[in-house]
C-alpha cells in the first residue's frame, strides 16, 4: 500500500498516451467510417478459426455468434464468408483492431476526446448529456450522448440515423465503463442488410428527445484529470454540494426526519446528535442558546454526494482525480499531495494494510479549519466525514 499516487496514475496512462494525436480534427462518427471499421474486423476474421463452433454452439435470436480472441461477431449465419453479413460486435481486445485509438480501461473523459463535443462541462440531467447533435435536411442524424448515474458514466453512445426510403437505418456504437473505466466496445448497424430498421415516427421521437437533453443544465460533470497541476485544492466552494452549504448547515436544514439526540457539556454547550436517512452530523449550540454550528457530517448512502460529487463506492483513482496532486516523494505511509503536513490547504495519502485514506483540509473565513476525509477500502470509497478542526 506504500506505492505512491503518481504511480498508480502512470499505470492508468499507459493504455491512453496519444490520445491527444488522435483527437485532432476527429470529426462525428459516420456510418461509413464504423461500416469500414466492421469490414476490417470481417477480414481478421476470415482469416482467424472462431473459437467457439457458431452452428452448434452459437446461435442467437437473429443470427450466429462467433467468438474470436479479438472480439465477438454477430452475423446472419453459421459460417463466415464474404456474403456473411454482420450484425453487431463486442470487442473484447483492443489491441489489434481498434476504432479511433479506443482501447480498454480508458476512463469517459479519454473516450469523448476522440470526438466532437459541443458540451465541455457535460451538462445536462443527473442520468445524461447531448455531447453533439446533427441533423440533415433529408432527416440524417448523428449524436453523441452519455448515459450516468451522477458521475458515475455507464455508457457513451455515438450514433447515425440514415434515410433509406420510407424509414431509416441505426448505425451505433457504444462504449460501456465498470468503475468509470471502458470495460466494453459493442458496434452494431454498420451493415445495412442487418441493421435496426426505425421508423419516421421513432426518429422525431429520438430527435426530441436528444434536443430536450440539450437544454438542460441541471447536473454537470466535475472537472477530472490525471494532470493533478490542472486541478485546484479543496476549499470553500466545494463545502456548498447536494443542496446543502456546510458553513451555514443548521439542523433544520438537513433533510427527511432525522432522529435527534442532545449532550450537555460541562461548560454549558450542547451537542446536537442529528441521525437521518443516509447521514448523520453533529451540531454545537453556545452557552446562550442562540447560536449552533456544525461539527461535523457524515455521509454514509452513496445516493448522497459529497464535496465535488463524491459518493461512497467511487474508486479511489476516480476521486484522487478530482483534486489537485504534485509530485511528490512518499515518505513511510505517507504522501504529501500539496501543500505540507503543517499547513492550509493541504492534501495528505495515507496507506496501511486496511485501505487508503485521502485528507483534505481548508480553512473557513473564521479561521477555523474543515477537514474532508476520504476512507477506502480495497479501493473503494467505504467512508466520508466532514469535520470541523
Amino acid at each position: 500500500m506504500k506505492k505512491s499516487v503518481l504511480a498508480l496514475l502512470l499505470a492508468l496512462c499507459l493504455a491512453v498516451s496519444g490520445i491527444a494525436a488522435f483527437a485532432e480534427d476527429m470529426g462525428p462518427m459516420t456510418a461509413d467510417e464504423l461500416a469500414a471499421w466492421a469490414d476490417s474486423l470481417k477480414t481478421q476474421a476470415l482469416e482467424t478459426a472462431p473459437e467457439n463452433d457458431p452452428k452448434e454452439e452459437g446461435e442467437v435470436p437473429g443470427g450466429y455468434l462467433f467468438v474470436y480472441p479479438f472480439a465477438e461477431i454477430y452475423a446472419d449465419r453459421a459460417e463466415m464468408t464474404a456474403e456473411t453479413h454482420l450484425s453487431a460486435v463486442v470487442m473484447s481486445d483492443t489491441e489489434d483492431v481498434s476504432f479511433r485509438g479506443l482501447a480498454l480501461t480508458m476512463t469517459p473523459w479519454d473516450v469523448v476526446a476522440l470526438f466532437p463535443n459541443n458540451n465541455p462541462e457535460l451538462a445536462g440531467t443527473r442520468e445524461g448529456a447531448l455531447l453533439y447533435l446533427q441533423e440533415s435536411e433529408d432527416g440524417a442524424m448523428r449524436y453523441g450522448r452519455v448515459y450516468r448515474d451522477g458521475q458515475r458514466v455507464s455508457a457513451i453512445e455515438y450514433g447515425c440515423l440514415i434515410p433509406a426510403g420510407d424509414e431509416y437505418y441505426a448505425t451505433t456504437l457504444t462504449c460501456a465503463f465498470t468503475d468509470s473505466l471502458l470495460s466494453e466496445i459493442r458496434a452494431e448497424g454498420f451493415d445495412p442488410a442487418a441493421a435496426p430498421q426505425v421508423s419516421e415516427v421513432e426518429r422525431e421521437q429520438l430527435a426530441f428527445d436528444l434536443n430536450a437533453l440539450a437544454s438542460e443544465t441541471e447536473y454537470r460533470a466535475v472537472k477530472s484529470s490525471r494532470d493533478g497541476l490542472e486541478l485546484t485544492p479543496f476549499g470553500t466552494e466545494d463545502l456548498v454540494f447536494s443542496g446543502l452549504d456546510f458553513l451555514e448547515l443548521q439542523p433544520s436544514d438537513l433533510p427527511g426526519t432525522p432522529e435527534t439526540e442532545t449532550i450537555d457539556n460541562e461548560d454549558g454547550t450542547e451537542l446536537l446528535w442529528v441521525e437521518g436517512d443516509g447521514y448523520s452530523a453533529v451540531f454545537v449550540s453556545g452557552a446562550d442558546g442562540d447560536t449552533t454550528q456544525i461539527v461535523s457530517l457524515s455521509i454514509e448512502d452513496d445516493a448522497l454526494e459529497g464535496p465535488r460529487c463524491i459518493r461512497l463506492g467511487d474508486m479511489f483513482h476516480e476521486d484522487l482525480q478530482r483534486f489537485r496532486f504534485e509530485n511528490r516523494e512518499t515518505e513511510g505511509d505517507t504522501e504529501v499531495l500539496y501543500g505540507s503536513e503543517n499547513e492550509v490547504p493541504r492534501g495528505i495519502a495515507e496507506y496501511d494494510a486496511d485501505g487508503i485514506t485521502l485528507r483534505y483540509v481548508t480553512a473557513m473565513p473564521d479561521g477555523r479549519e474543515v477537514e474532508l476525509l476520504l476512507r477506502y477500502t480495497l479501493s473503494r470509497l467505504s467512508e466520508m466525514i466532514l469535520y470541523v478542526r
